[in-house]
């Protein structure tokens, strides 16, 4: 037979008469203090359906009452929330009640539906064990929660000596114990990529078979890392394998065999270096005050963090103003602080404190100055700007990178490609020549005046003064025929390069300059009536440097070699080689060309040699590009 739910007592006070048989003592019985441990626990079966026939047996047996019914002693088996306190339970005629208790208790009904409560101890003697029961009885009364269950010896209806073990109950079954309370994380310890995480957790029965850790990144966020389990008896647990710099989150679940705990509280951590490098501040005496000053730092090497503020301490404290300054530290970038009321002649120590995102600090660094005294020494410095020039010098046997030359781009007349050439291995080079004169031969008297080596050239790129011509060789070597494409069979060809020309321009106005070249005839040595016009050479200028970042600089357009005929121009007339833009040309600029030549069948057998001119004029003084 089931049991009625009304038998369910709840906040009932003892009966002073007897009821129903039930002995009991109008003398009042002395009550358990609260919370005062059980004399034991009560064995039961791991977890049933709730309709499943159990008994209950103490741990240890037997279970022995103080005295018999004759003198108010009465055996009783409960269940009870476990928000109520088993110790302070009382008992009527009607079973066990929390008197000012919260949720469920009740008395245990038998099988047969009778309540195991206010037994005569001389009627049933020592209990080992209980009568069978259920608790599908208690019906929706008995709510999916936590309970003690266990039974107690009464006097007087006031709780004397008690067994109880918790259990859990669900909506069809019940389990021995409650899970584990949520563990408390307490402190953590943090390396650049590790960190220790300590943590308490009370005792649960069935006692904790272990931990699941759970660590996520949330500055910036990322996925959970895999969980860490940490076994029973632990206090503390490592998270390896973090990355330095980043925010982290770590939060703990304990389990036994009736589940899981709630989640603990949570923890944050920034895995970084413990020590980071001391920033050393600069002190700058003044006149009644001082300015320290600390450079701008970043993360590598030993750094793995920014600090977030700066302290600097003073003493003895100033006269003036305050004697400890924070100064927010923006991104790594250097801060200035200026501290007044300094008395001169005195010295003080200033102390650094640098302040990292928890959990870094440093101690950052400690100067120690003495301020001057209030008398000022002057000293006028003088320095002349110099007017400045446009000069146009050279060195022998160097040249910068050239880019490859395509056989059908700049020069469609010719079958061959040129490739890069690679900048000399030495960029020295040798002294150019001057003539004694200043001024170089032309025409028949081309080879016939001396020359000697520039004796400025030690001042490259600035030579002073710089008003007169120096010149470099260049060789293209032996001429080879053209043997395809349209000018096949018509023309020798030759290749090469000049030898750097470089630009200094440091004139009081920014006018913008441009560099051009002319070449001369080619003269015979064998024969000076053997000549190859100079139209006949061609170019491809190349920027190499402008030394200064705000020059604005063009290379000149590619020349065609003339044939002769009606294809290209050639240098016989004046090129540019390359120019700067007006107030954007202050600086030092170099500049290459690649030569092509073609020279004509019909010319005489002989070696042939010519004046390329170099000029460096203002910007748009030239009439041909």
């Amino acid at each position: 037979m089931q049991p009625k739910v009304k038998r369910l007592i709840i906040g009932a006070t003892a009966f002073a008469v007897a009821a129903g048989g039930l002995i009991v003592s109008n003398s009042p019985a002395q009550a358990l203090p609260p919370g005062t441990a059980p004399n034991g626990s009560v064995t039961i079966a791991a977890t049933n359906p709730l309709s499943t026939p159990l008994a209950m047996a103490p741990n240890p047996a037997p279970a022995t009452c103080n005295g018999n019914g004759i003198a108010g002693y009465r055996w009783g088996a409960f269940i009870s929330n476990t928000a109520n306190d088993p110790a302070t339970l009382t008992w009527t005629a009607t079973g066990a009640t929390a008197v000012g208790g919260t949720g469920f208790t009740s008395s245990l009904l038998s099988i047969s539906g009778t309540f195991v409560d206010t037994l005569n101890p001389s009627s049933i003697g020592n209990i080992t064990p209980i009568p069978s029961f259920n608790l599908a009885g208690f019906g929706a009364a008995l709510v999916p929660g936590t309970y003690n269950i266990g039974f107690a010896c009464a006097l007087a209806g006031q709780t004397t000596n008690y067994w109880s073990t918790p259990i859990t109950v669900t909506a069809t079954s019940y389990s021995v114990g409650v899970a584990p309370a949520a563990p408390v994380l307490t402190t953590t310890s943090v390396t650049a990529t590790s960190a220790t995480v300590n943590f308490t957790h009370a005792p649960s029965t069935p006692a904790t078979t272990g931990y699941t850790a759970t660590v996520t990144p949330t500055l910036p966020p990322g996925p959970a890392l895999a969980a860490i389990s940490v076994p029973a008896g632990a206090t503390s647990f490592t998270v390896p394998g973090l990355t330095t710099g980043t925010t982290y989150s770590v939060t703990l679940r304990a389990t036994n065999p009736t589940g899981l705990s709630p989640v603990s509280n949570t923890l944050s951590f920034i895995p970084s270096a413990a020590a980071q490098p001391a920033i050393l501040p600069l002190l700058t005496p003044g006149v009644g005050q001082v300015t320290i000053t600390t450079p701008a730092v970043t993360i590598g090497g030993a750094r793995t963090a920014l600090p977030t503020s700066l302290g600097l301490a003073v003493s003895p404290a100033p006269t003036t103003g305050p004697a400890t300054f924070t100064i927010p530290s923006v991104g790594g970038a250097g801060i200035t602080q200026v501290v007044p009321g300094i008395t001169p002649g005195t010295p003080y120590t200033f102390t650094l404190t640098v302040v990292y995102a928890t959990p870094n600090s440093g101690p950052g660094g400690v100067v120690t100055g003495t301020s001057n005294n209030a008398q000022v020494v002057q000293q006028r410095i003088t320095v002349v700007r110099p007017v400045g020039q446009l000069v146009l010098t050279q060195r022998c046997g160097v040249n910068g990178a050239l880019p490859a030359v395509p056989a059908v781009d700049a020069f469609p007349g010719f079958p061959t490609a040129l490739g890069a050439v690679a900048a000399s291995a030495s960029q020295v080079g040798t002294t150019p020549d001057i003539t004694p004169n200043g001024v170089f031969p032309t025409g028949a008297g081309l080879l016939a005046d001396a020359v000697t080596p520039d004796p400025q050239f030690n001042n490259y790129p600035f030579p002073s003064p710089a008003t007169y011509p120096t010149e470099c060789g260049v060789n293209l070597g032996t001429a080879t025929i053209v043997n395809t494409g349209a000018l096949a069979g018509q023309y020798y060809e030759a290749n090469g390069f000049i030898n750097e020309v470089t630009v200094a321009d440091t004139r009081d106005t920014d006018l913008g300059w441009e560099v051009r070249g002319q070449m001369s005839d080619f003269v015979g040595t064998v024969a000076s009536t053997n000549i190859i016009d100079g139209d006949y050479l061609g170019w491809n200028p190349v920027i190499q440097a402008g030394f200064t970042p705000t020059m604005t600089l063009a290379a000149g357009t590619p020349v065609l070699p003339g044939t002769g005929v009606t294809t290209g121009t050639g240098l016989g007339t004046g090129r540019r080689l390359a120019q700067a833009s007006p107030n954007a040309g202050l600086g030092i600029a170099q500049m290459d060309a690649r030569l092509r030549m073609l020279i004509p069948l019909s010319a005489n057998n002989d070696t042939y040699t010519g004046i390329l001119n170099f000029t460096v004029l203002p910007s748009g003084t030239g009439t041909t590009p």
